[in-house]
């Protein structure tokens, strides 16, 4: 038995150890040194000063936890491909998908390993299409896609935005959980086994209509938050159609953060557009057909002097919850089984 086969059976066998090991083996010697980075980064001075080295070479842009045998998780990060590290990124990648343990593999993410300075951020790159090329592991039951560093857009810190998912949708019919950050643009989101979707850090008005379009017949559990460098934009309208999908008929757990305006954002809208806070999310979610089958929703406001009591006079809308969550100005409040009288008594608290 050769070196290969017999690392194959050991992987096979269950041993973690030996496949933690065997994968660093064949991973190991595509890692560039210190010296090749010098000559394939020779025009690319400012991008060689932030490469992360360690002993000698490219630190290894990966990550691997093992548990009894399986990779419950694997961690990338992916070079931009309009530098020379993105060809470096792409043949780790295919190189990982070619190992026996790979196939093990529970948990995709694109994110930061070594790359965690703001002056690295140059480095990165969006990984979908990379993934859409070479594909995921054979049992991936969940994918990552995070926001891949921090820049400078006129001032401002800000994030590198993933590009349109629709080069990835035909490989992820498999997918039991999906957790995005900051995605330009959804598609034609038809994810069949997909229970668990949560969108995070920028949902833009186009990502939610995307959804309200989507087919996800098992969906369980949605999350949707934005944080404080979202884009201001109005989301309203498109929430109300998403709350109105009749295509997430499994959907039970809901989580609405950060998508209504504050006064500044409404302010400028206004301004700009004529265009702030049309009405009440209260009122909108209240009506929802959704929510009527959901048995937990957490939400937050930013108005609460309006939303509040719009909440204890649409109590009856949301009595048959298990819980709800809710928080703004005046704190976090978390109600099990709401009644009108609970929700009255948790305000004047």
């Amino acid at each position: 038995m050769d070196e290969l086969d017999w690392i194959d059976n050991e992987v096979r066998s269950g041993d973690h150890r030996v496949m933690l090991d065997s994968m660093s083996i064949a991973l190991e010697p595509l890692l560039p040194t210190a010296d090749e980075l010098n000559i394939l980064l020779a025009n690319e001075p400012q991008i060689r000063e932030s490469v992360p080295i360690v002993d000698g070479k490219l630190a290894p842009p990966y990550e691997f936890d093992w548990q009894d045998g399986v990779l419950r998780q694997a961690t990338f990060e992916i070079y931009a491909a309009e530098n020379p590290l993105g060809r470096v990124s792409e043949r780790i990648y295919r190189a990982f998908l070619e190992h026996p343990g790979a196939t093990t593999t529970r948990c995709l993410t694109l994110g930061n390993v070594a790359c965690k300075e703001f002056s690295d951020s140059q480095l990165l790159g969006d990984g979908i299409r990379l993934l859409a090329r070479a594909g995921l592991p054979r049992h991936l039951e969940r994918l990552d896609l995070e926001r891949l560093g921090p820049v400078t857009n006129a001032g401002d810190l800000g994030y590198y935005a993933a590009t349109r998912l629709t080069p990835l949708l035909d490989k992820l019919a498999n997918l039991r959980e999906l957790h995005i950050s900051g995605c330009e643009g959804l598609g034609k989101f038809d994810l069949p086994n997909l229970r668990l979707l949560r969108l995070h850090a920028d949902i833009s008005a186009k990502n939610l209509k995307d959804l309200a379009r989507a087919q996800l017949p098992a969906l369980e559990q949605l999350e949707l938050s934005c944080d404080l460098y979202a884009p201001v934009e109005q989301r309203f309208k498109a929430m109300r159609s998403l709350l109105r999908s009749p295509r997430i008929p499994r959907l039970m757990s809901l989580t609405i953060e950060e998508l209504d305006l504050d006064e500044d954002a409404r302010m400028e809208l206004d301004e700009e557009e004529g265009d702030g806070e049309p009405d009440s999310w209260v009122d909108m979610i209240a009506d929802s057909p959704v929510l009527k089958q959901l048995r937990s929703l957490e939400v937050s406001f930013h108005d609460d002097e309006r939303e509040l009591p719009t909440l204890v006079k649409r109590a009856r809308a949301f009595q048959h919850l298990a819980s709800l969550e809710f928080w703004g100005n005046r704190g976090r409040t978390k109600l099990v089984h709401p009644t009108a009288e609970a929700l009255r008594d948790a305000l004047k608290s």
